[in-house]
């Protein structure tokens, strides 16, 4: 029986906090049929450690902790790799292992073929022509490279597909673990696809706004949203701040954020915050013509206003404050004490502290001075009324100067 066919057609260098290469892998099968499949070098790793106890296994390339990014490194163990997987094939009988076609995702079409059942032949050929021509092959986007072609077929699959959460869910999957760097026109692509008057190609937004052909896509489209413009998860958020507010107004109407806002059971934080990040880079106006429902936007207004460390909501535009590094060592040390003291007490001040500890300790509000209470105390069996005991205060804090 003739055996599948492998080929590394591309890669891409991940520049990670632990830099990684991402493998493109075209597979064929007997019957024509053909798909493409991802693999890091960890995945062969794991691979042939699952197949020590297979006879005549080939050599996996070494493992190398340093020159992960340096290209000639890549380019040999891609071919190391390439011969370790085309020599595993030809192993007889172990293509009907599950460790292996678990690893190359075969199909379930072509899985008969390899197990050598004759009478699934017809049909497994003809799939072929849906299954070849299906997202994930290179031949759809020739031109573009391994993580702007990604975008293209998430894009593609909110277009035509009948799953788009799935769709959303896989990418999502991609990204958050390969973490790829995507230039300013590809993640607008992500975010509008080609949504004109000639080609109504939608991107996550238009997708986040089409609640009427699903509410659970539309929702799916709205987290991944916040996830890719959420600092703390992507490294790259910036870039995808500055061009989701770049969109315009017309573009942003079409998520129907408000919509969102007012759907007790949806993403209604999500939605919140895309407000705040376009209030914080857009005309107030502007803002609430994206949101475009003053039911939406009042609850808006009292979720700004519950949060702490935020500015009261005006009718003036925000204004973006920058913050400067300063190197202490150029700054007197009792200068740093004393802005830090300042600071420590206006955070207080702001947070309700240190009218908490004026409850607490009974300070009057305008002297400061502390009210002790009066009670009867006993002393050699009399009784008198007089100040409690109370421990002593504490030293007063030096006021820097």
């Amino acid at each position: 029986m003739e055996s599948l066919r492998v080929k590394f057609t591309h890669y891409t260098k991940v520049r990670d906090r632990n830099p990684y290469t991402v493998y493109e892998i075209a597979v064929q099968s007997p019957s024509t049929i053909s798909w493409v499949i991802y693999k890091r070098y960890n995945d062969f790793h794991k691979l042939n450690n699952q197949l020590q106890k297979v006879d005549g296994l080939p050599k996996l390339p070494p493992k190398k902790i340093f020159m992960l990014m340096d290209l000639a490194f890549v380019e040999n163990r891609k071919k190391g790799l390439q011969e370790y997987l085309s020599k595993l094939l030809q192993l007889p009988g172990l293509m009907r292992n599950p460790v292996l076609i678990d690893f190359l995702k075969v199909p379930d079409s072509v899985k008969p073929m390899l197990l050598n059942d004759p009478s699934s032949h017809t049909a497994a050929a003809a799939s072929s022509r849906a299954v070849s021509s299906g997202p994930g092959r290179r031949g759809s986007y020739p031109n573009k490279s391994f993580e702007d072609r990604k975008v293209f077929e998430l894009v593609d699959a909110l277009h035509s597909s009948p799953n788009k959460v799935a769709a959303i869910a896989d990418f999502e999957q991609y990204f958050f673990r390969y973490r790829p760097r995507l230039a300013k026109d590809v993640v607008r692509y992500l975010l509008i696809g080609q949504f004109t008057a000639e080609s109504k190609k939608g991107g996550l937004i238009q997708t986040c706004g089409d609640s009427q052909y699903s509410k659970v896509a539309s929702r799916s489209a709205l987290d991944v949203i916040c996830r890719l413009l959420d600092v703390e998860r992507n490294k790259d958020a910036h870039t995808f701040v500055e061009v989701f507010a770049s969109l315009g107004t017309g573009q942003l109407k079409l998520m129907n954020i408000g919509n969102h806002i007012e759907d007790e059971r949806g993403s209604r934080l999500g939605a919140f915050r895309l407000v705040s990040i376009l209030r914080d880079r857009m005309a107030l106006v502007s803002t609430q013509q994206i949101v475009s429902n003053e039911g939406a936007w009042s609850l808006y207004l009292k979720w700004a206003e519950r949060k702490r460390f935020v500015a009261p909501i005006s009718n003036k535009s925000p204004t973006t404050q920058l913050l400067k590094s300063i190197n202490l060592a150029e700054v007197p040390a009792r200068k740093v004490a004393h802005d830090a003291l300042k600071s420590i007490l206006e955070v207080s001040e702001m947070t309700g502290w240190m009218s908490a500890q004026a409850k607490r300790y009974q300070l009057t509000p305008k002297t400061g001075e502390e009210s002790r209470p009066q009670h009867e105390e006993h002393v050699d069996g009399k009784s008198f009324d007089g100040p409690a005991e109370v421990p002593p205060d504490p030293p007063p804090l030096e006021v820097l100067h």
